[in-house]
């Protein structure tokens, strides 16, 4: 809407306002947010481990490798290489169960390896498991034997996160637009830390940590949305990238702090706190955080609107426009004239459906890749903390050449070929995943798709904040990341299934890169345009563009929109 535009540049001035609250505020929040939203990729990491027997209590070194030749059977691991089964030990032919289990020394003339599995007996881990300390000295699913027969518990955990983020997104995303950004962004946030901590000290009651990991997952999705929506909803178009782009560094920066505190603690429980506790010092900051204007004048509340702009213009040493409370009033009134019915409003009228439709799809392309990729890290080879930090340290330099592409290439096509990039390199490890020999070429294509996939999801979120009118921005966004997030709840199940075989989450991996590719060219161009604030504007933004277009096409301030009751 022209007339709330132009009262926004105008306060705007150097941004002074905007930039301390991105620094001091958002900044520091999306510091640690990584740390406690993606901490479980190293809490939940299930560590190498084999059957414990009373005969290698004391045994280290080449003799315990001795031990595991002689008691455990080989098999086929996922990278196709031989190696030990991990929830069976062999029992010497004749042996029994009891005398087997007393065995407090090993006799190495008793060693069924060293004969057929046709003399021995192969029984499970009745005794428990031993668990490689190398990396991690405790881990949740070592702490609390999530293996072997409970090995689902860890991808279960994963799903259960992201169901609860579905929730969360359909609830929050709601709520937001109803209630205010500022009140439910300071809820979720002490939400997450109280949750956090919580769920740390109850792991060994497996429903009472799920359900906690339900709430802290359900709030980090609005933690996360609501700065975003904040900062665009009161900056001028061409500060939207900037602003963005600092908070995804920022992102990028405490993902890199994240396995360099893991690897420093080692201890499952300390690094839950540690990457937890802090983010709940953040709410001192809530007096400096201010209310939408732009949600305020979707309630008709002119004076609080009014409130925060005086607010913008002290501080960045402009004037507000002498016929602002007018101007303002003729905003709200226009907000006011059409009704919005929540989710059934992103329906409402074709146009409106179609770009919300591949918004999502699109959305799915960056959301379920940027997860898996981060999950996959276990399955990589090499050393986790290493595969993590690479992982994440590439998001910097790929965070910069977005915002390059976002002001001087526009949004629609830069998302298209990041995605379908991402669909050639995936699709190159679909076929040498399973190569051992070929590791570094399939680490090499993981950082390049990880590297594309921080492009394709900062892109997402400016083009959804773009396209969806203030009334339903956030609900808009919850609607989107929701359909990408009931497509994600199988991500861990996919990565999972490279326990198995490792090409197949890459195979999966790549079709839906190839699908968000195809919705991404199918949405307008939004470089450049205003954010629209009515159904109406939202309804008419990129009707008839030109599919090999590059450019957004000119607004037009229209009337409300009149939704059928």
């Amino acid at each position: 809407m022209k007339e709330f535009e132009d009262i926004i540049a105008l306060v705007t001035g150097g941004g002074t306002f905007q930039k301390r609250l991105l620094y001091c505020i958002f900044g520091p929040v999306f510091l640690m947010l990584p740390l406690s939203w993606m901490n479980e990729i190293f809490l939940l990491q299930v560590p190498p481990h084999w059957c414990s027997h009373p005969s290698q209590a004391h045994l280290t070194g080449s003799d315990l490798d001795e031990w595991k030749k002689c008691f455990l059977p080989e098999q086929i691991q996922p990278d196709g290489a031989m190696g030990f089964d991990s929830c069976a030990i062999l029992i010497p032919k004749g042996m029994s169960n009891e005398t087997f289990w007393t065995m407090d020394q090993w006799n190495k003339q008793l060693c069924p390896g060293n004969s057929t599995l046709e003399d021995s007996t192969t029984i499970s881990c009745s005794r428990g498991w031993k668990y490689d300390r190398a990396d991690f000295s405790e881990t949740a699913p070592s702490q609390n034997d999530w293996v072997c027969d409970k090995a689902e518990h860890v991808p279960n955990l994963f799903t259960i996160g992201t169901m609860g983020g579905i929730f969360g997104m359909f609830l929050l995303g709601y709520c937001s637009d109803r209630f205010g950004r500022k009140s439910i962004f300071l809820l979720t946030t002490i939400l997450v830390v109280i949750s956090g901590v919580i769920k740390t000290f109850v792991s060994h009651n497996f429903v009472v940590y799920a359900a906690l990991k339900t709430v802290s997952a359900a709030c980090y999705v609005a933690v996360f949305h609501l700065p975003f929506t904040i900062i665009t909803e009161i900056s001028p178009p061409e500060y939207r990238t900037w602003a963005i782009g600092i908070s995804c560094i920022t992102w990028t920066a405490g993902s890199c702090l994240l396995p360099l505190v893991s690897w420093l603690l080692r201890d499952w429980m300390l690094i839950a706190l540690v990457t937890t506790i802090p983010l709940g010092f953040l709410v001192l900051g809530w007096n400096f955080v201010p209310e939408s204007p732009r949600w305020a004048l979707t309630k008709n509340k002119v004076e609080k609107a009014k409130f925060t702009l005086r607010a913008m213009a002290t501080v960045n040493k402009t004037e507000v426009p002498s016929n602002m409370t007018e101007k303002l009033t003729l905003v709200a009134e226009k907000m006011q004239a059409e009704k919005s019915y929540g989710y059934i409003s992103l329906f409402s009228k074709p146009n409106m459906a179609k770009k919300t439709f591949f918004l999502a799809c699109a959305n799915v392309g960056s959301n379920f890749l940027y997860y898996s990729l981060m999950l996959n890290v276990s399955n990589m080879a090499g050393n986790t903390f290493l595969n993590f930090f690479l992982l994440s340290v590439i998001e910097g330099p790929a965070i910069l050449l977005c915002m390059w592409m976002l002001e001087n290439v526009g949004r629609r096509w830069s998302h298209a070929f990041i995605l379908f990039l991402n669909f050639l390199c995936l699709g190159v490890n679909s076929f040498i995943a399973a190569t051992p020999s070929l590791n570094t070429i399939v680490i090499a294509f993981c950082l390049i798709a990880k590297f594309n996939c921080t492009i394709s999801f900062t892109i997402i979120y400016v083009q959804t904040i773009e396209i969806f009118p203030t009334c339903v921005r956030n609900t808009g966004m919850g609607f989107t990341t929701l359909f990408a997030s009931i497509v994600s709840i199988f991500g861990p199940h996919v990565i999972h299934l490279g326990t198995i075989d490792a090409r197949v989450p890459y195979i999966i991996m790549a079709l839906i890169s190839f699908v968000g590719a195809f919705a991404a060219t199918m949405l307008p161009e939004t470089k450049g345009a205003d954010l629209p604030e009515t159904l109406a504007e939202a309804e008419a933004f990129g009707q008839g563009f030109a599919y090999l277009s590059w450019r957004a096409k000119p607004q037009a301030n229209l009337e409300p929109l009149k939704l059928e009751e």
